[in-house]
């Protein structure tokens, strides 16, 4: 029974330490960011080596388009 959490904002700031709080082995992790791809993937790696699965998508929140296509890759994956 994992859990899948999504964080808006997650790649820095409240958005990094709820991603990083929340990560272990029983949760996936999706965070979503909106610019800051590099620290995205430092936020990824830091929740992967707490035994989460994380991904990373490149959206903007305030898009309805592009929450449905973020939400349709969560629910693919």
């Amino acid at each position: 029974n994992r859990k899948t959490v999504v964080v808006t904002g997650g790649s820095r700031g409240i958005g990094r330490a709820i991603c990083e709080r929340l990560a272990g082995p029983t949760r996936d992790i999706v965070l979503l960011y909106h610019t800051q791809k590099e620290q995205a993937s430092a936020v990824v790696r830091s929740c992967q080596e707490k035994g989460a699965s994380c991904l990373a998508l490149q959206t903007d929140v305030s898009s309805y388009t592009q929450m449905e296509e973020a939400f349709a890759k969560i629910t693919d994956q």
